[in-house]
């Protein structure tokens, strides 16, 4: 390899280094600008998935307290026991649930279970937007065989 071809190889690996270096500054500026754009969709997305599975647990806990409440036999604090399981294994604070009517017997034709859940203590990082908001559900369910 002549000399001359060899100083052109070294001039072009010189000059590479020297335009990436001069780069570096601009990924910074880069990621300074995209960074919270992105850090700010992730929290929306986890505030969305939140209340997305608070949403599906206090429908879920209503309908699972109706239908524990009409099985033969059943008393008003199994069905509230039953919603309150599903309350308490997803972590929700502050809930509320009513049992319509109060005491269950062999006479009761239908069972309604509201659930309220405020959204403010459940919330992860918008409760102070959310103060006084609630979210409640209500199932009902008919006894078989009373009329």
């Amino acid at each position: 390899m002549s000399v001359s071809k060899r100083q052109k190889i070294i001039r072009v690996v010189r000059v590479r280094r020297r335009r990436g270096q001069r780069r570096r500054g601009s990924a910074i500026v880069e990621f300074a600008v995209v960074a919270p754009i992105l850090f700010a969709l992730f929290a929306f997305l986890w505030v969305f998935s939140r209340m997305e599975m608070l949403q599906h647990s206090y429908a879920t806990a209503s309908y699972e307290g109706a239908r524990q409440g009409i099985v033969h036999g059943a008393s008003a604090e199994d069905a509230r026991d039953a919603a309150e399981a599903i309350l308490n294994a997803v972590g929700v604070n502050g809930y509320t649930v009513r049992i319509t009517p109060a005491t269950i017997d062999e006479n009761t034709v239908a069972v309604q279970v509201d659930v309220n859940i405020p959204i403010a203590r459940n919330a992860f990082i918008t409760p102070f937007f959310m103060k006084g908001m609630e979210v409640d559900s209500t199932f009902s369910l008919r006894r078989d065989g009373v009329d």
